[in-house]
């Protein structure tokens, strides 16, 4: 039996610059529908939210709702200005005797409603702006990606609610498991068009793909017949016979036809810049303290990070998560403790706060600059060691040309996260930190990452609270204990609940033993010139650099060698001979870099 009829949207239409953002999209919202809506970033679902919601009229259509219909809508960034508290915003448009209700709600999510909005992190406002839509029952809910920066029991919360409650919901997210878990219809907003999978998102990608197979197979019959009604017209005299000119406008349908069947890029095409450098020690951090506000973010924390790790931080919302990352990598001081960089270690970094100083520059502005020669190439940028092109380039991360010129503002917000991944993907280096960077993110943009960060022969270091992403991405989690503390478990999110379930089982080897001292208990004694090293030393410190570069020349050379596909038919020997030159090689290079790290520490103290 069919719920009761909400809300109808007929035939709508919505033009961005004179063109079709999406048009003819028409569907009904029943009482109690969960609703996925799903598609690349910028094809206009905020646009869609916004016209059921009545911020926007539609060009052409009608939406249609029953009387006194509540609608709550959570956009995807809401506004804090003018707010003193959390509290004070959540509460925005109760009545004092209703301001309990945000109380009840900001428990549930876990924040503090006295918190001061500018001492409040990304999640903890998340988190305020959900109790603001939840606190007042409404018949429909309007969440434009509402885990953006939300920790993993706010979402398992949030899932939880969509899951049991009668109410209805309509979700654009990027979180694949809480629109599998959440059930429903999904809707595909496609190059314009609405299509409806119903089947719930757990089925859609399959369903995408069949729908996507058929389109191929219909345009490529639509091609032949065209490509053979236009032969017969250009053969001579007969084409032009009065008895024949409805055959020409037959195929001039066809050609109309043909063109509803824009071509869909499917893939993104980019391999970013790569590390040049083999050190093996990446960073290490020994017994480190943190505290910001009064609060202890970080107590007496150790770890040695190698090259190749995948890094997931995860923990509540205010936990300090950004803070490790930063104090990992030392774009911020610890209090106590020591960090060692490794040798020649290089950074790119996305940071959460995505604040841009100028968002009236175009595109082209914006990703020539850093990477690129603007005084005698301002349109190309420097990839991979070349020069090329700014259009050729965002068309790897699925922009339009005319995109180039557009300025930043005008970009959704998948968009410009995108544009963030593609401006720091032009920097070479070997340690990527990456601070809630699926934030956004449609699903196809998310897979594009995977496979990035999959192919990327350094080291990665990510804030997360995207299940699906953390566990096909990391193979070490960090996990808030509280108090400060912080654990290292083995593989990604579905790893460390299983170990979290078996204590016995969370030894890690990621956590050096030996314990640094504290520099009261130092007794060594310092040379007349304060310095720790002796001349030989720092003799040694001196030259270990060029050895260490001229090693990793070695090991380049070699592996060139063996990545010649006919080199062990041809000389099985020479083969061997080279695989145990390069284990000889790597070893040696391990030894320089330990020694230089020793030294360097030692220098330092």
């Amino acid at each position: 039996m069919q719920s009761n009829l909400q809300t109808r949207v007929q035939e709508v239409e919505v033009n961005f610059g004179g063109d079709p953002l999406f048009s003819n999209i028409s569907f009904n919202l029943h009482e109690g529908d969960k609703i996925s809506l799903v598609g690349r970033n910028g094809c206009g679902k905020s646009t869609l939210f916004k016209v059921i919601a009545g911020d926007i009229e539609p060009d052409h259509g009608e939406i249609d709702s029953s009387k006194g219909l509540r609608v709550a809508y959570l956009g995807q960034k809401e506004n804090f200005d003018n707010y003193r508290t959390l509290g004070d915003f959540a509460s925005r448009g109760l009545g004092d005797s209703e301001k309990y209700l945000v109380d009840q709600t900001a428990q549930l999510l876990g924040f503090d409603p006295d918190a001061l909005v500018n001492e409040s992190s990304g999640g903890e406002k998340r988190k305020a702006a959900l109790a603001r839509v939840f606190a007042k029952e409404r018949d429909v809910y309007l969440l434009d990606e509402p885990t953006n920066h939300l920790d993993i029991n706010a979402i398992l919360w949030l899932e939880e609610t969509i899951k049991t409650s009668a109410k209805t919901f309509v979700v654009i997210s990027h979180d694949r498991k809480l629109l599998s878990n959440m059930g429903g219809r999904a809707f595909w907003l496609d190059r314009g068009k609405l299509r409806i999978c119903p089947y719930g998102y757990g089925r859609f990608e399959e369903w995408q793909e069949e729908i996507l197979d058929l389109e191929n197979t219909h345009r490529t019959k639509l091609d032949r017949r065209i490509r053979t009604e236009t032969l017969w017209s250009r053969e001579g005299i007969s084409a032009r016979r009065k008895r024949n000119q409805g055959r020409l406008k037959a195929l001039e349908k066809l050609r109309e036809k043909r063109a509803e069947f824009a071509q869909r890029e499917t893939t993104f095409s980019v391999n970013i810049n790569q590390p040049k450098s083999d050190t093996q020690m990446v960073l290490e951090a020994f017994n480190i303290d943190k505290s910001l506000g009064g609060k202890e973010i970080i107590r007496d924390f150790s770890l040695r990070i190698l090259k190749g790790d995948r890094i997931a931080i995860v923990g509540p919302n205010g936990a300090g998560k950004s803070t490790l990352l930063k104090s990992l990598t030392k774009e911020i001081g610890v209090d106590q403790g020591k960090v060692r960089l490794g040798y020649n270690f290089d950074l790119a970094a996305m940071w959460q706060d995505r604040t841009l100083e100028n968002l009236n520059i175009s595109v082209q502005e914006f990703l020539v600059g850093k990477g690129a020669n603007t005084r005698d190439q301002p349109d190309q940028v420097i990839f991979q060691g070349r020069g090329l092109h700014i259009i050729s380039y965002i068309k790897k991360f699925q922009f339009e040309y005319w995109k180039a010129k557009s300025p930043l503002k005008s970009l959704s917000g998948g968009e410009l996260g995108r544009m963030l991944l593609a401006k720091i993907f032009l920097r070479e280096s070997n340690f990527l930190a990456l601070d809630e960077p699926t934030n956004d993110l449609d699903v196809e943009t998310l897979d594009m990452l995977k496979e990035i960060l999959a192919n990327y022969k350094g080291t990665v270091a990510f804030v997360s609270h995207d299940r699906d992403f953390i566990d096909n991405v990391a193979n070490i989690t960090l996990a808030y204990e509280g108090n400060g503390k912080w654990q290292a478990y083995s593989g990604g999110w579905s790893d460390y609940l299983k170990q979290k379930k078996n204590p016995a089982n969370t030894g890690n080897t990621y956590f050096p033993t030996a314990k640094i001292q504290k520099k009261k208990e130092r007794t060594a004694p310092k040379s007349i010139n304060g310095n720790l090293l002796s001349f030989t030393e720092r003799h040694r410190l001196e030259i270990l650099p060029d050895l260490i570069e001229n090693k990793e020349a070695r090991i380049s050379e070699l592996t060139v060698k063996l990545e010649d596909p006919n080199l062990y038919s041809n000389n099985s020997s020479l083969f061997d001979e080279l695989t145990n030159d390069l284990v000889v090689e790597q070893a040696k290079l391990v030894s320089l870099e330990e020694e230089w790290y020793q030294l360097a520490s030692k220098q330092e103290e």
